[in-house]
Formats: structure tokens, sequence, C-alpha cells
């Protein structure tokens, strides 16, 4: 970690490759990881959308509630530039982050439950 730091800190073009082949690995993994939902996510919403821009704004909002946390981490890690400051973080906010993710959960739940059946 602290020789990919270190090229990061010297501007190192090969730190853009190594970023990216990292990011491709990382997205094969998590496709096999929560691809069944995210399709079966897509699946619905063609069955039971009758108008278009619905689905398309919801497929939207699935994607933002999925993306959203990396996004978080990413500029928390880039504010700080260090690994460790991020694991700090979120390890001290833990219970934030648990009842955020619970809060939009119940949101979806209730969403589906007046809207969807």
């Amino acid at each position: 970690m602290e020789r990919f730091t270190k090229k990061m800190d010297e501007g190192s073009k090969s730190i853009y490759v190594i970023t990216f082949l990292i990011g491709l690995i990382i997205s094969f993994t998590e496709f096999l990881c929560t691809g069944q939902a995210y399709l079966t996510a897509i699946l619905h919403l063609i069955h039971f959308t009758d108008n278009v821009g619905r689905g398309l704004l919801l497929l939207a909002i699935y994607n933002l509630i999925f993306v959203l946390p990396l996004i978080i981490i990413t500029l928390i890690a880039y504010k700080t530039q260090s690994i460790q400051s991020v694991s700090i973080f979120m390890r001290e906010k833990l219970h934030w982050i648990k009842l955020f993710n619970s809060i939009v959960f119940l949101a979806i739940l209730i969403y589906y439950l007046l809207f969807m059946i």
C-alpha cells in the first residue's frame, strides 16, 4: 500500500492504469455478488412498470442508492489521501451508516407496499 501511495504522491502515470485494472477486477467480482439483485431489479421494472419514464426514474434511484456509498468513500479517501483515515472514519461512524441504510431500505419497503402491490 505504501508503494501505491508513494506513486500517487509522485504523480506517476502508471497509477491510472493500476487503478483502472483494480476497478475492472472489482467490477467483475461485484457482478458475481450483486449482479443477480441488479438483474432482478431491472426485470421487475420492465415487467411491472407501465410508464417507461417511471421505470427509468426508479432504475436511476436504484443505481444512485447502490453507488452513493462508493462515491462517498472515494471522496473521503481523496480528501484524506489515507486509507487508514477512511477505515477509522468508517469504524467511528458505523452506527450512523447502519442507521442510514436501515432508513433507505425501510423507505424502499414502504414504497413497494404502497405503490407496487
